[in-house]
């Protein structure tokens, strides 16, 4: 299971599955991964954390672009930028480097980062 952004800029997931009586390979895509699906995928790679300086915290760009991308109410977002940096926003790595990209776009100066959890 691997996640890709498409053409649009959305998150897609691909699953590659192999027929080891034939060689036959199927490739199934999808917007969402089911919940054993996205801990089979943490499994394998782990979990991350987007960080963001505290002058990106404040910037109403980002702000605005990290509620778009999580599709987060005001409410929501607020909240959670309330929390920051003492409980980041944490996700795979795919999932957060997408928002990393929308941010950056949003607020051309904002630095971003994602970094694995221990």
């Amino acid at each position: 299971m691997s996640g890709q952004v498409d053409w649009s800029g959305a998150l897609r997931w691909c699953a590659e599955t192999h027929c080891a009586a034939c060689g036959f390979t199927t490739y199934a895509m999808d917007d969402v991964l089911s919940a054993a699906e996205r801990a089979a995928v943490a499994a394998q790679e782990g979990w991350f954390a987007l960080l963001l300086t505290p002058a990106d915290s404040a910037d109403p760009r980002v702000r605005s672009a990290v509620r778009h991308a999580l599709d987060l109410t005001f409410a929501q977002v607020v909240a959670m930028f309330r929390e920051c940096p003492r409980r980041p926003v944490t996700g795979l790595r795919v999932e957060l480097d997408l928002v990393v990209a929308r941010i950056r776009r949003a607020a051309p100066r904002a630095t971003p980062t994602v970094e694995p959890l221990p």
